[in-house]
């Protein structure tokens, strides 16, 4: 694992899920180059879910000093690590997608020039995940 203070670039070489044991080959392993906003969509099931919580858990593992699922990684120093996934509508609580939109507005208020964000953005057929 490489860190990288003036970089604004993360690069995952081979990584996989922290919770699947990839020496069993039960895990797919990816290889992820963010230079900027990273757009990830595809099919329900896919995947794109565990490859953002895996680049978000390995950003904060390698940011610690700690080892990192992956063949390599050049982490840059984050400020924070931010990470939104699914919520559905629950109208007993008073929620809906929308308010889970205007939350992620919110975010925007923390977000700094050295912040990762991982939000799955929930819509009508499934979930369109973003890395910014």
């Amino acid at each position: 694992m490489k860190s990288s203070d003036g970089a604004n670039r993360m690069k995952f070489v081979g990584l996989s899920p922290y919770w699947f044991n990839a020496a069993e080959g039960s895990a797919v392993q990816n290889t992820v180059d963010m230079q900027s906003l990273f757009l990830l969509t595809g099919p329900n099931g896919g995947g794109k879910s565990s490859l953002l919580r895996s680049i978000c858990a390995s950003a904060l593992l390698g940011i610690c000093g700690l080892m990192v699922p992956a063949e390599s990684a050049l982490i840059p120093n984050f400020d924070s690590i931010m990470l939104h996934m699914k919520s559905y509508d629950s109208p007993a609580d008073g929620k809906s997608s929308f308010q889970v939109l205007t939350f992620l507005c919110s975010i925007t208020i923390y977000v700094v020039f050295r912040s990762l964000v991982n939000c799955c953005l929930p819509c009508r057929l499934g979930c369109r995940d973003v890395v910014v």
